[in-house]
C-alpha cells in the first residue's frame, strides 16, 4: 500500500497543507484584485465628477463675467439716460424761469 511509514503520512500532510495554502493565497489574491479594480473604478468616477464640477464652475464663471459686462453696459446706458433727463429738466426749468422773468418785466 501507499502509506507504509510515518514519513509517508508526513509527506501527505505537507502536500495537503501546501495545497490549502495555495488555494487560500489564490482566493486572497483574487479578492485583492477585485478590491483594486473597485478602487480604480471609484477613482475614475471621482475624476470624472471633478472634471464635470470644474466644467460647471468654469461655465458659471463665464456667465458671471458676461453678466457683469452686460450690467456695465446697462449702467453706462442708464448713466447716459440720466444725464439726458437731468439736462432736459434743467433746460425746461431755465425756460420756465425765462418765461417768468419775461412775464414779470
Amino acid at each position: 500500500m501507499f502509506i507504509q511509514t510515518s514519513r509517508d503520512i508526513l509527506n501527505i500532510t505537507l502536500s495537503v497543507s501546501v495545497l490549502a495554502v495555495a488555494i487560500a493565497l489564490t482566493w486572497l489574491l483574487s479578492e485583492f484584485i477585485g478590491i483594486f479594480r473597485d478602487v480604480r473604478k471609484t477613482i475614475k468616477e471621482v475624476k470624472d465628477a471633478i472634471v464635470r464640477v470644474e466644467s460647471a464652475i468654469t461655465k458659471v464663471g463665464d456667465k458671471v463675467v458676461q453678466s457683469v459686462m452686460n450690467l456695465r453696459s446697462l449702467l453706462e446706458v442708464a448713466g447716459t439716460v440720466a444725464t439726458f433727463v437731468k439736462e432736459r429738466k434743467a433746460k425746461k426749468k431755465s425756460q420756465k424761469t425765462e418765461i417768468i422773468k419775461s412775464d414779470a418785466s
